[in-house]
């Protein structure tokens, strides 16, 4: 089949980074059909992101349109990116705010238009709902597919503006489940971080904003270290509204031997496989791929009882998902697991299994690739 055959998809994100939507599309670039279909990345950010090089490795072109707060603006450029690129689909990463690009798809005759909705809906100040809001109203008439990352996604942006019958996809995220199973991945070296032969990791990966909830995790490293002064905490984190604030609380908390702050990681594989558990106790989550990594790894996990959470997580380890901010349930938990290597084993076997079944790439890859071709999928 030749290029011009194939189906030409337009994704468009604020910045190809490190964050859980971009790792997701990321893995839908490195397995998607390349005989069928053609990729591209249009990228509405200040800069191209982490993951720039590999997206163009991959054959896909990274493509600038910034948005700012000129829509009008942003819809001519993007239109003309459209028409220049002869697209048949285009999929927008930016929730609400991805209502201009939908609506310019529409008017340059694009025939797929897929919104996708990747976290749950929180409060904003009356003008920005507002907009938000409009740009939702958007969406609703002029794409013709919405995907959500889990059910409360699909609850918590279209109960008050609702879309029409068979529009809303909940399409969980999904990993190479194979790639992280790989026996050649090397762990970081942390040993110039002041980690030892022996240390027990218990890691975390988000930015410093209120809803990852780090402020929880020193709260509940105060607990665990009591008891196990050989712990760790090894926290992947980009820069956030909140990291003076989180390092500070460490320090008053006389905690800062017991962190360790890692960035940048080409390779999240290689994060996974040097610590023993894996913690999340988020305030709120869409479907965090962070969640389906780690279990994919065959890490424990520890995370907050939220509806994706619950999803992907495999029915051994319901019992280690605990309510936001329950700090002593998910002390209890995490000494428990610390003092217990051989159950630590058996829920990171029974996490690798249940991805392996229910999340591995392929499975989202696939039903992406027919709303691409405007055919129906089962939800």
């Amino acid at each position: 089949m030749t290029d011009n055959k194939k189906c030409k998809v337009l994704h468009l994100v604020h910045v190809m980074g490190h964050g859980g939507i971009e790792t997701f599309l990321m893995s839908m670039l490195r397995c998607f059909d390349r005989e069928r279909f053609h990729m591209d990345i249009a990228y509405c950010g200040p800069q191209e992101g982490a993951y720039a090089d590999e997206v163009r490795k991959l054959g896909c072109n990274l493509i600038s349109c910034s948005m700012g707060i000129d829509q009008l603006r942003f819809m001519s450029k993007f239109a003309h990116i459209l028409r220049k690129g002869d697209y048949n689909a285009v999929n927008t990463h930016l929730s609400d705010m991805g209502g201009g690009a939908i609506l310019t798809a529409k008017m340059c005759g694009i025939p797929a238009r897929v919104a996708s909705y990747h976290t749950n809906l929180v409060k904003r100040r009356a003008i920005k709902k507002f907009y938000l809001e409009t740009m939702r109203r958007i969406i609703v008439r002029t794409s013709t597919d919405i995907t959500t990352s889990s059910p409360d996604v699909s609850e918590s942006h279209f109960t008050r503006i609702p879309a029409g019958a068979g529009m809303v996809h909940p399409i969980s995220y999904g990993v190479d489940t194979a790639r992280f199973s790989e026996d050649k991945i090397e762990p970081l070296d942390l040993k110039d971080m002041g980690v030892c032969t022996g240390d027990i990791l218990i890691g975390h990966v988000g930015r410093f904003v209120p809803q990852k909830n780090h402020i929880a995790i020193v709260n509940i490293a105060s607990i665990v270290v009591k008891q196990f002064p050989r712990v760790k905490f090894i926290l992947c984190a980009k820069d956030g509204s909140l990291k003076s604030e989180v390092m500070a609380k460490i320090s008053e908390s006389g905690l800062s031997k017991y962190f360790v702050f890692v960035r940048g990681i080409d390779d999240m594989r290689r994060f996974y496989k040097t610590i023993d558990i894996f913690i999340l106790p988020s305030s709120h989550e869409g479907m965090p791929v962070s969640i389906i990594e780690a279990q994919a790894a065959a890490k424990p996990i520890i995370a907050s009882r939220l509806g994706g959470i619950e999803i992907a997580t495999c029915g051994q380890a319901q019992e280690n998902l605990f309510a936001v901010n329950d700090i002593k349930s998910f002390s209890q938990c995490l000494i428990d697991l610390l003092s217990d290597k051989e159950k630590r084993h058996f829920l990171g076997e029974a996490g690798r299994r249940y991805v392996r079944e229910k999340f591995d790439i392929s499975i989202a890859v696939r039903k992406y690739e027919r709303l691409y071709l405007n055919q129906k999928i089962a939800d």
